[in-house]
């Protein structure tokens, strides 16, 4: 109770929040609290201890909500504390449950574009737009890697996988 006149009243988050930690001592799962962590961590931009919250609430979440939680952990990962492992990690636990979700494919897709995991982003997706057909996200995935090749055998490959797109693409247009 004190910690939430602390929070709504008195504007002191950082009283808050050490009261909202003292009852998750004596009580882990408390829901209240962890939420309310949950929210002061978001608003003060302490990444870190949202990313702990938020796995918190994975771990006690029903599958309605856990979706969004680890999403929104994601993007912890990915904006705020520029932790491009633990952001593609958990985007790809996502897509193992849920292999069409298309927030966490956005994502994947911003990494990407970003620079964020290029490689381990580009084995990700290059299957997924194969599937679809989607000539144009495919060949971004070759024009990328192809910066980042120095041996001929490999650039000349690439540029074949490049070819064969445009081919297939072509091929389903007549088709």
């Amino acid at each position: 109770r004190i910690a939430r006149i602390q929070e709504e009243e008195l504007a002191q988050p950082d009283s808050s929040i050490a009261r909202y930690n003292r009852v998750m001592e004596h009580e882990p799962d408390d829901e209240e609290a962890i939420l309310a962590l949950d929210r002061h961590y978001q608003r003060q931009g302490y990444w870190q201890e949202l990313s702990e919250i938020l796995r918190t609430r994975i771990m006690n979440a029903n599958d309605d909500d856990m979706l969004e939680l680890r999403l929104r952990l994601g993007g912890v990962y990915q904006d705020a504390l520029d932790d491009a492992e633990q952001a593609l990690e958990t985007y790809q636990s996502i897509l193992l449950e849920d292999p069409e979700n298309p927030l966490a494919i956005e994502r994947l897709e911003q990494m990407f574009m970003s620079g964020q995991a290029v490689t381990q982003v580009a084995a990700i997706l290059e299957p997924y737009y194969s599937a679809r057909e989607e000539h144009d996200k495919l060949i971004s995935i070759y024009l990328q890697r192809l910066e980042m090749l120095d041996e001929p055998q490999e650039i000349f490959d690439v540029y074949m996988l490049v070819a064969n797109t445009f081919i297939n693409e072509l091929e389903d247009k007549e088709g």
